[in-house]
């Protein structure tokens, strides 16, 4: 019988061939990486190398139908450029009212079921940490923790937590010791000044993946986003001092030298979709901004013009000097006159309450004449004007919202700065027989939900909201 060939292995590939791990280079890589920016050639080739990981596997987005949502067009766009083109770093700054959350839903989801976000920390204002909640997992069927003590964190990997409550001492150590997939900052401009606390906390968190969430990513100058950039992409505008040299106009943070080139710089970690870009895709009823004329009362007016000349003498004369007994411990002489400075928040507050309502700047007239800088006859047309304040029982206001409120049967948000305003919009909308809901920054989180969801399922029920109101609540079901 012939024997059978033998069949041989097949030839080993010649060294140069084999793929190996140079174990030097490799640690040096992971030193680097742990170690703070340094040239912008590594700031490259470190995006180089994220582009290249993440590109290949987010051609098709692959949960989308996995969500009790229908995802707009533009949130499907936005989710898709994070992801392929931005690395999974990104500011997410559309307009109000156009689905950040479900944009920044619809990435980690995506990123979930890649296996690449299993830590994963979204940070927001207290007043939202329930709705987040509530979002996810009706909308996502993800389950997010809430840790309200530390040692909560030991058995989490998905958490919502507060600003506040993260960057305090006892939370911040216990979330500082784990590496996180993927942060969401909800709110993002609430954290843009480089030396807040809560910016400094973010800075220390270690992530692979950050989403900062804003609607106003530049409110006072371009300081602020820069910050923010920088937060996401430390190194992506270098130094705030090149940064400042090269962009803006000296002397004025808020100029820009060249618009178009800045604009082109924040394009590669910022995606802005404006309302009026997609109002096609949201099918929403057009916006109708009215604006009544309020005609105040002769009361009204003559409170109003007394008041306003009163704080224009206030301004030129009704200051007393530093008393005696304040001069300087060593006898150089008197301390520096601060005249308006000493009570300068109290006149602001009280010019901002005279528009507001009599109730409101009667209860400040009444703090402003126990001012002990103010000059005694002073102190006493304070009283005089706060009397004339609390005798007004006809406030113009109350009868254009009367009016307002009589003419809509469904349900109505009321905003307004100061409590004495709200607590007389409340007796109002309570003498019209509709339920008066008062949401104001003194509730606790879970008072805050259970009223939003009693404004919810009242059909003519009416909000009354403090700027604690406006923070990021999803109010689209009310018209007015």
């Amino acid at each position: 019988m012939p024997q059978s060939p033998t069949v041989l292995p097949p030839p080993a590939p010649p060294a140069e061939d084999v793929w190996s791990v140079d174990e030097h280079s490799l640690e040096a890589f992971a030193e680097r990486l742990q170690a703070p920016p340094t040239d912008r050639a590594w700031h490259e080739l470190r995006r180089e190398a994220e582009r290249i990981a993440l590109v290949p596997g987010f051609e098709r987005l692959i949960t989308l139908d996995a969500n009790a949502i229908k995802a707009l067009p533009h949130q499907i766009d936005v989710a898709q450029r994070v992801l392929r083109h931005m690395g999974g770093r990104a500011i997410l700054a559309d307009e109000v009212g156009l689905g950040k959350t479900i944009e920044a839903s619809i990435i980690y989801k995506e990123l979930a079921i890649r296996g690449l976000a299993r830590r994963v920390l979204i940070l927001t204002p207290a007043s939202l940490v329930g709705q987040w909640q509530g979002e996810l997992e009706e909308k996502f069927f993800e389950r997010f923790d809430t840790p309200n003590e530390p040692d909560d964190w030991l058995n989490v990997t998905k958490a919502i937590v507060s600003h506040d409550r993260a960057r305090s001492r006892r939370h911040a150590e216990e979330i500082l010791r784990h590496r996180w997939d993927l942060v969401i900052v909800d709110e993002a401009h609430k954290v843009k000044s480089q030396r807040g606390a809560t910016y400094q906390f973010i800075e220390k968190i270690e992530r692979d993946f950050i989403l900062l969430l804003t609607a106003t990513p530049l409110q006072n100058d371009l300081r602020e986003l820069y910050n923010l950039v920088t937060l996401l992409r430390p190194g992506q505008l270098g130094t705030w001092p090149e940064f400042r040299k090269v962009h803006l106009v000296a002397g004025d943070r808020r100029m820009p030298k060249d618009p178009a080139a800045l604009r082109a710089l924040t394009h590669e970690v910022m995606i802005r979709t404006r309302r009026t870009s997609v109002i096609d895709d949201l099918n929403l009823p057009p916006r109708r901004a009215r604006h009544p004329e309020v005609r105040l009362t002769k009361a009204e007016a003559d409170l109003y013009q007394g008041t306003t000349e009163f704080l224009r003498r206030l301004y030129r004369e009704g200051f007393v000097q530093p008393a005696e007994q304040e001069e300087v411990a060593d006898g150089t002489g008197p301390r520096k006159r601060t005249r308006k400075g000493i009570i300068q928040l109290a006149v602001i507050h009280l010019r901002q309450r005279l528009c507001s309502s009599a109730r409101a700047l009667a209860e400040s007239l009444e703090h402003l004449a126990q001012g002990e800088r103010i000059n005694p006859a002073y102190r006493t047309i304070a009283r005089q004007l706060a009397k004339r304040a609390k005798g007004i029982k006809t406030h113009a206001k109350l009868t254009v919202l009367t009016d307002l409120l009589k003419e809509t049967p469904d349900r109505v948000v009321v905003f307004s700065d100061h409590r004495p305003t709200i607590e007389l919009i409340e007796e109002r909308v309570t003498k019209l027989r509709r339920k008066a809901i008062v949401y104001w920054g003194a509730h606790s989180t879970p008072e805050r939900d259970k009223r939003i969801r009693a404004f919810h399922e009242d059909e003519r029920s009416v909000l009354i909201a403090s700027r604690a109101g406006s923070e990021g609540r999803n109010l689209q079901f009310c018209n007015v």
